[in-house]
């Protein structure tokens, strides 16, 4: 089609671990990038150097951020790549400092994807010169890189991007001397969103190091609360929250009141949001927990870390102002409750965050005064514990 193979280059994670099809290359590739066909799985489908597939592509990008500094540029993919493509999105490391032996991925010449080795760490350099914003390979080990090797990323012991080819000396004859702009310095080293990868990747700054993402390995879910330690009272109104990575479409939410047990579906279908109001019902449990998996991956799933109580308010109290005026008699129904936690509030639509105290018997005398004029409304609370 009067085409020609360009450069090399990687699909790149960032933090959400939601597949947005980041693609990692060299700055000095871009030129016609909005138009531009990206080839993958064009690899020898065996040991012989014979030629791959050339039928799994992605046509067009926007370029989302470049520096001329460390040779790197961002690019997102037009449309997600196809999961029959088998995509990995690759980690990184953002640290300054130097990986104990490197692996490059990459096409030379445009060539089927080769892999090349080097077992020494790398050495900071400038490109070409003095500095400190690229990795320098002194030799490579086993293979070399090429033209259309540009771009292609550097990988650290652990498999994560650490640079991208900007440029060098090797070739078939020569495997000495390449140069790649430093993964640390793309990261922040630009002024605005337009030049660094940080934005784009990690937009809260929160992570040093992320590994790759497989979209087709399946996600996480990690219940946050309840995860042990509560307790939640019968028709108060709790937030269940989760944090997830890696799913898509709803949650189901569930309730196991004697764990190990029997669950209940609290919410069939929910989404993936992170949390869920809920109002507590009975019957009551010190052995609750909650389990929340993806809808689309059954086997995704997160139970409570530990047991949390549903307990009920006592009956309203019946309030006895003693002759005195300084003291409170309460008195109230038992629910079969081992303690009583009382609290009070000046309003009988407050908050009644004052502890007065607690006790296993079902009256309780407030000795704090109460003076002339002033009212006080009292809530009392089952609870397992004084």
């Amino acid at each position: 089609d009067g085409g020609w193979r360009l450069c090399t280059g990687s699909l790149i994670n960032n933090i959400n671990e939601d597949g947005t099809p980041y693609f990692l290359t060299a700055n000095h590739c871009l030129g016609g990038e909005e138009s531009w066909t990206f080839m993958f799985n064009y690899e020898s489908p065996g040991c012989p150097n014979q030629d791959g597939p050339t039928n799994q592509t992605v046509s067009n990008a926007t370029l989302r951020a470049n520096l001329s500094t460390s040779d790197f540029a961002l690019l997102e993919l037009s449309v997600d790549v196809p999961l029959s493509y088998n995509p990995y999105f690759n980690g990184w490391n953002r640290v300054n400092s130097a990986a104990s032996n490197t692996v490059c991925i990459h096409h030379p010449s445009g060539d089927i994807k080769k892999i090349t080795f080097d077992d020494d760490p790398p050495v900071s350099s400038g490109y070409f010169s003095s500095g400190s914003d690229h990795w320098k390979i002194i030799g490579w080990e086993d293979g070399t890189t090429e033209p259309g090797s540009s771009g292609s990323p550097l990988f650290d012991q652990n498999h994560r991007i650490v640079g991208q080819l900007h440029g060098g000396l090797a070739s078939c004859d020569y495997n000495y001397e390449d140069y790649y702009g430093k993964f640390y310095t793309s990261w922040e080293s630009g002024s605005s969103a337009r030049s660094r990868l940080r934005d784009w990747l990690d937009p809260g700054n929160t992570v040093t190091v992320l590994d790759g993402y497989d979209p087709q390995a399946g996600g996480s879910i990690t219940v946050t609360s309840p995860n042990g330690g509560e307790t939640w009272y019968t028709d108060d109104s709790e937030n269940i929250t989760w944090t997830s990575n890696g799913i898509t479409g709803d949650v189901k939410i569930e309730l196991d009141r004697t764990y190990p047990s029997s669950w209940e579906t609290l919410y069939a279908s929910t989404p993936d949001d992170g949390s869920q109001s809920w109002t507590v019902t009975s019957p009551t449990t010190s052995t609750a927990r909650i389990r929340i998996s993806s809808i689309n991956e059954p086997s995704t799933v997160d139970v409570s870390d530990g047991d949390f109580t549903i307990a009920t308010s006592a009956d309203p109290p019946e309030v006895v102002i003693l002759p005195s005026g300084s003291d409170a008699e309460l008195h109230w129904g038992s629910t079969d409750s081992s303690y009583y936690r009382i609290y009070s509030d000046t309003t009988p639509f407050g908050a009644f965050s004052t502890l007065e105290g607690s006790t296993s018997d079902t009256t309780f005398t407030d000795s704090n005064a109460i003076t002339d004029g002033s009212k006080k409304f009292y809530r009392v609370l089952s609870s397992t514990l004084p």
